[in-house]
């Protein structure tokens, strides 16, 4: 039986888990972003996780597919490790353990065709839980191998835009699950969207700082875009009404779709 209690002189959560990520993604891809290729109510234990099925995702490019992929890796780690900083240890191994023994599973086979760094014992070793200096340290070392995971995939332009896209939609997917009037119905899943919500907010801040002009507009109009959502989506834990709109997420998703199509052309022009 796993008691959880709330740990002393902890920081508040949610502070600690972005500046962490923040941390980890933008100290370790500064410099692909320069070059404009950047990447990248408390649940019970058996409740059915958030993207605990397959995350094979189907957009025919195999490269947008394992950014999403990573995303979300990434998105189920920040939410484990709010609800960590929060005392509630249950529910914190319970993401960890999806990612470990479900999500990142489905993309070790395409992380060994490219000759990425495995994550598979990191991952695990995350899942065991330990002191608060020691989580950040094994989040950290986690965040590291999946940025160099997503720098390794070598992502054009336009394929950030489109997984960042993706990350979006699956945002406004995740709401429809999860609220109804208002209401958190499915904390998990909730949880879910919250996180993979900060993943995009980095993605995009990450494309926001590329060297090209026309992407950094670009990138800069999708991270205020997204900003405006993590503003309305501000906990994982919500203790007021949910006002944010699955329809308000998904007209956003749809705003960098264009950007995609746009970077896409842009680039297109230039090889010719």
């Amino acid at each position: 039986m796993i008691i959880t209690t709330a740990r002393s002189a902890r920081p508040n959560s949610l502070t600690v888990t972005r500046m962490l990520a923040f941390v980890a993604s933008t100290a370790i891809l500064a410099s692909a972003a320069e070059a404009g290729t950047s990447v990248q109510g408390k649940a019970q234990p058996d409740a059915q996780l958030w993207l605990a099925q397959a995350v094979i995702f189907g957009s025919g490019d195999e490269v947008v597919d394992m950014l999403v992929g990573l995303a979300h890796i990434g998105a189920r780690l920040d939410v484990g490790m709010d609800l960590f900083n929060q005392g509630n240890e249950e529910a914190a191994r319970g993401h960890f353990q999806a990612v470990a023994e479900t999500t990142y599973p489905e993309f070790a086979a395409q992380f060994a065709d490219r000759q990425m760094p495995a994550m598979a014992d990191a991952l695990a070793d995350l899942a065991t839980l330990g002191e608060p200096v020691e989580m950040s340290k094994k989040y950290l070392e986690v965040r590291k191998a999946l940025s160099d995971a997503a720098i390794g995939l070598g992502a054009t332009s336009d394929q950030q835009f489109a997984a960042l896209a993706m990350e979006v939609e699956a945002v406004a997917d995740a709401l429809d699950k999860s609220v109804s009037g208002g209401r958190v119905t499915d904390p998990v899943a909730f949880q879910g969207a919250w996180g993979l919500l900060l993943a995009a907010s980095a993605s995009a801040s990450q494309l926001a700082s590329a060297s090209e002009p026309s992407l950094r507009k670009s990138g800069t109009k999708a991270s205020l875009l997204i900003d405006d959502l993590v503003v309305a989506l501000p906990e994982a834990n919500p203790s007021a009404p949910v006002e944010l709109s699955s329809v308000t997420v998904r007209e956003v998703a749809m705003e960098i779709k264009q950007m995609a199509s746009a970077v896409a052309g842009q680039q297109g022009v230039a090889t010719n």
